[in-house]
């Protein structure tokens, strides 16, 4: 009777009694799958990609355990079953029991290699996704960088644009501009030209006229030559007056300077106010510049005019009364200050300053 229920003694070892539920029980482990087959939409997030992955690496982790265990259990019931062989008297009838045993065995050790493969296809897959979520994480952070850059160049062609219109409205505005300016410039350049033809046509006259005055006795300017051997009164024509030079109209300011080598003395002079003839007043013959003509000889003296430019026709008339009077005249057309320096032989030379 106990050789008949021998196999009962694998219940009181705890390793034994695991092996027998196994072999004697539907235990199936369901791995869920996501919908669609390849792990979920290629856009999910990695952290859920990376969480399946890491579920599916535990899951074959201990599907692998598993597997080994059951090989080892496998090699035990094998050599427990050809221990049993050897003693055919009293083991016959148990051959075939752990026979059908060992198939289950097998038979649950190809199911669980199934779902190993499976779970290692699942992972595989699953790397594949994760690859491809983390080029699609690069390619969005490539495209909102593009979308950045897209969004800096509108605005920059909207201020190329606004510049362009003001750069077109001050090109033409200065179109404008120059085009006036050109016109200007071609009147500037016919008054030029006039007034190149009216200089030419004084600058003729003027020549003509200088070379009828040198004929004119007395209305040179002043030289030496004409005035040689005779002693010189000097007047000055200004504001259409007649003044005589000498220190009752001017005041006379001393200085010494050096004129051809020589140390010199000069005296600038500067007219007094309220002195000197009118044109009506020099014309009669109780004037202070006729009664000076009237006391020197013509044959030993000579008449100089210092002429201001605004005074030229006070000059003509001055002229005539010394003419007549029988004076030799000469001129010295001068605006600025008249200074008076030696000429070396005791004479006075008004002029400019030396």
């Amino acid at each position: 009777m106990k050789d008949d229920f021998w196999f009962l003694t694998i219940f009181q070892d705890p390793l034994l009694t695991l092996i027998a539920l196994i072999l004697f029980s539907t235990i199936w482990i369901i791995i869920p799958k996501e919908p669609g087959g390849h792990g979920g939409d290629v856009q999910n997030s990695g952290a859920k990609v990376q969480r399946e992955i890491n579920k599916l690496t535990t899951q074959i982790r201990e599907k692998q355990k598993r597997v080994e265990w059951l090989r080892a259990r496998l090699v035990t019931l094998k050599n427990l079953l050809n221990k049993d062989r050897n003693s055919a008297k009293a083991n016959r009838g148990q051959v075939r029991p752990f026979s059908a045993e060992t198939e289950q065995l097998k038979d649950l050790i190809r199911k669980e290699k199934d779902k190993l493969r499976e779970l290692n296809e699942r992972l595989i897959e699953a790397e594949k996704v994760r690859k491809i979520s983390k080029e699609v994480k690069k390619l969005r952070r490539e495209i909102d960088r593009t979308k950045m850059k897209i969004s800096e160049n509108k605005k920059m062609l909207v201020s190329l644009r606004v510049d362009l219109k003001k750069a077109e409205e001050r090109a033409a505005q200065s179109k404008t501009l120059a085009a006036k300016r050109v016109q200007e410039i071609e009147k500037l350049k016919r008054l030029i030209s006039i007034v190149r033809k009216d200089i030419e046509k004084y600058g003729r006259e003027r020549h003509q006229i200088q070379r009828m005055v040198k004929k004119l006795p007395g209305i040179a300017p002043y030289s030496k030559r004409a005035m040689e051997g005779k002693k010189r009164l000097y007047f000055e024509v200004s504001e259409n007056k007649v003044t005589i030079i000498n220190q009752d109209n001017y005041e006379v300011e001393v200085f010494h300077t050096v004129n051809g080598g020589r140390i010199v003395t000069a005296a600038k002079l500067t007219r007094k106010e309220s002195v000197g003839d009118a044109i009506k007043r020099f014309c009669q013959k109780d004037s202070l510049f006729q009664k000076k003509l009237s006391r020197y000889n013509p044959e030993k003296h000579g008449v100089v005019f210092i002429v201001r430019s605004d005074s030229f026709d006070a000059f003509i008339k001055a002229r005539e009364i010394a003419w007549k009077r029988g004076y030799v005249v000469g001129w010295k057309p001068m605006d600025g200050p008249i200074y008076v320096t030696s000429d070396g032989g005791g004479g006075e030379l008004p002029g400019r300053r030396p």
